[in-house]
């Protein structure tokens, strides 16, 4: 198994052209160059000379990326802070053991404990109330596939982390979770919750560029010269990681602090909020020592196009009604409509094209003229917007009320073909 150049998702090789799964091959030319540069903030952290001590002291002192390890470096770069300041009371051990038992009222499978990209489930309609008696006092539902934690809706990002949140004794957990979690990925708060369908629209018929799914990726919160739109990190269940790229384009990841205290620590200075030169600083002594004690993982993720893809890969590989022919995408909607999504510049600008497909009753098919279907979300990864319209395509009888062009699509195939709508559609093994 090797990783697809674009998902990251290790797949069988001789599935692979170009270096590129089934999945990204048709998108693969227009976002290539864009995966394949150097991000900007790593250029600048290779040339800080501001980093240079503190990496001449991690390498005498035998300093490892572990919570002790990050909190010596950050109190030493932040120099005021001690570090037994930027320290839980909570280990990995401990965390393991507490969710086992949470394990018992929430489903295992939800995406926050899982590793790699979250997993298209089917909704669990549970309303449970895990409180922890006198060990943590902070109110958490399950419902739908969603943590809403005092108030925040939390759908992925690194369970174990997200523990240490709350059983800390400090106010407002989710809302710091969610904070660390925009800011290290450059989410927007509504990130935070997984949707499967479209919101209200204006009546332009534009989607609302709102709407977001697990891999988008928008600027950091914080403004600055050194804020930009390609974070580098990633994250499994234990917490977060920083992927860095060496000359020859390994992928070298080392872990984030998992201290609750430290990683809000790191963020904030990483997004520059005690000045630019700390910024630098800490980027500086962050990218260098990734290269010396960060792993090598081929399939890790190095940049939102990236991740995004992986989002667009997982969704086609876990649902029947979404597949992938030659080099565009079918969808089945509830409708019994099938929408295909190919390559190409599609209305207003948009890197896809969007059809309605009808079948005579032989089953030949019919393409029809493309529909406006125009996301107004230039910010995004294209993965992201792909995915977005996919999902809502899938959801089509939905999506038609609030989007006038995809029910004239319906309404025009079902006029031609409607005999051939709502049939069982064969899905190849895959």
């Amino acid at each position: 198994m090797v990783p697809c150049n674009l998902c990251r998702t290790p797949t069988e090789e001789k599935e692979l052209s170009g270096g590129v799964c089934y999945v990204c091959s048709p998108w693969w030319p227009s976002v290539k160059s864009k995966v394949e540069l150097t991000p900007a903030w790593q250029n600048d952290a290779e040339q800080c000379e501001l980093s240079d001590d503190t990496m001449t002291w991690i390498e005498e002192n035998k300093i490892e990326p572990d919570d002790e390890g990050w909190a010596q470096v950050l109190s030493k770069i932040m120099d005021e802070v001690e570090a037994s300041e930027l320290l839980d009371e909570w280990n990995d051990s401990t965390i393991s053991i507490i969710l086992e038992d949470i394990n018992r009222v929430i489903l295992p499978e939800l995406p926050l404990f899982q590793r790699g990209i979250f997993r298209i489930q089917t909704p669990h309609q549970l309303s449970t109330d895990l409180r922890f008696g006198k060990v943590m006092d902070t109110e958490v539902l399950y419902d739908n596939g969603i943590l809403r934690i005092d108030g925040h809706k939390i759908a992925y990002g690194p369970g174990n982390l997200l523990m240490r949140f709350l059983l800390e004794n400090r106010t407002d957990a989710g809302g710091r979770f969610s904070r660390v979690m925009q800011q290290l990925l450059g989410l927007s708060a509504k990130d935070l919750t997984q949707r499967d369908k479209l919101p209200e629209t204006p009546s332009d018929r534009k989607w609302e560029g709102s709407f977001r799914l697990a891999g988008s990726v928008r600027p950091f919160l914080l403004g600055s010269e050194f804020n930009s739109s390609d974070p580098p990190f990633d994250w499994e269940p234990e917490g977060f990681d920083l992927v860095v790229l060496d000359n020859e384009r390994n992928r070298h990841r080392m872990p984030l602090p998992k201290s609750s205290r430290a990683i809000e620590a790191f963020t904030a200075v990483w997004n520059g909020r005690d000045g630019s030169r700390l910024a630098r600083h800490l980027r500086g002594v962050s990218f260098r020592w990734a290269l010396n004690s960060g792993i090598i993982q081929s399939d890790s993720i190095a940049n939102p196009t990236e991740r995004s893809f992986q989002l667009l890969r997982t969704i086609v590989d876990n649902m029947p009604q979404i597949e992938v022919n030659g080099l565009q995408i079918s969808i089945i909607g509830t409708s019994g409509v099938e929408w295909r999504i190919s390559a190409g510049i599609g209305v207003h600008g948009a890197p896809y094209i969007v059809r309605p497909v009808g079948r005579t009753p032989n089953g030949t098919a019919v393409l029809f003229r493309e529909v406006c279907v125009y996301d107004d979300a230039e910010q995004l990864p294209i993965g992201d917007r792909i995915a977005t319209m996919a999902l809502g395509l899938m959801n089509d009888e939905d999506t038609a009320r609030r989007v006038d062009t995809v029910r004239q699509g319906i309404n025009m195939v079902t006029r031609h073909f409607s005999e051939s709508l709502h049939q069982p559609r064969e899905v190849p093994y895959r």
